[in-house]
């Protein structure tokens, strides 16, 4: 019988800028490369399509959250002859700030995910890990400290953090954990709720 690992890799996109009708053979070109990676969405969309900003002076984002078999699957998505081709078609219709990171596998039953961007915040993890304590509500990231690579704008001196929640209810109640403990130890904090994507299983 086959297992299905439970930790997993992860892209992440923050877009602003964007210009969508010059967007879509970008977005047309990227399917069949995610699946030769075996990667999907988890979650995908932007403001008043299944991404809500809850706090930071970022303003509105897209917001693109891709799960892949592992760590190293995402980098070699990023750096694939397919993908730098694909993303020539989105030079001057949109701005990204990209990352990669490992992370665990969302359940299946959870529909709505938490994005986090912090600053000065010592360590995200064990703040994530401590404050949230129900299965309705899982860190998927960051394992630890660091562990996140950089692919594309500025997330200098950021920690990235997941959380996935059973439904929109439930990521009310964590935010409202977590937002007074990220307020009295980060310096920056900007944070989206994103729809989860539909399966292509």
């Amino acid at each position: 019988m086959n297992q299905v690992s439970d930790t997993v890799g992860y892209s992440l996109g923050f877009a602003r800028d964007m210009v969508p009708a010059k967007m879509a053979p970008y977005s047309a070109a990227l399917p069949p490369i995610y699946q030769k990676f075996a990667g999907q969405y988890l979650a995908l969309g932007g403001p008043g399509r299944g991404v809500m900003r809850l706090e930071g002076d970022w303003g509105e984002r897209a917001v693109m959250l891709g799960v892949f078999p592992d760590y190293a699957a995402v980098g070699d998505f990023w750096t694939s002859p397919e993908y730098l081709a694909a993303k020539k078609l989105r030079e001057g219709a949109v701005k990204v700030d990209a990352c990669r990171l490992p992370g665990r596998r969302a359940p299946e039953d959870h529909q709505v995910v938490l994005v986090l961007a912090v600053r000065g915040v010592k360590d995200l993890s064990e703040l994530l890990q401590s404050a949230l304590t129900t299965a309705d509500a899982r860190v998927l990231a960051p394992l630890g400290v660091g562990g996140f690579e950089i692919l594309e704008g500025d997330l200098q001196a950021h920690e990235i953090g997941i959380v996935s929640c059973i439904d929109q209810a439930r990521l009310a109640a964590t935010w409202d954990v977590l937002q007074p403990l990220l307020a009295a130890s980060g310096k920056s904090v900007q944070a989206y709720s994103a729809n989860r994507a539909p399966s292509k299983s």
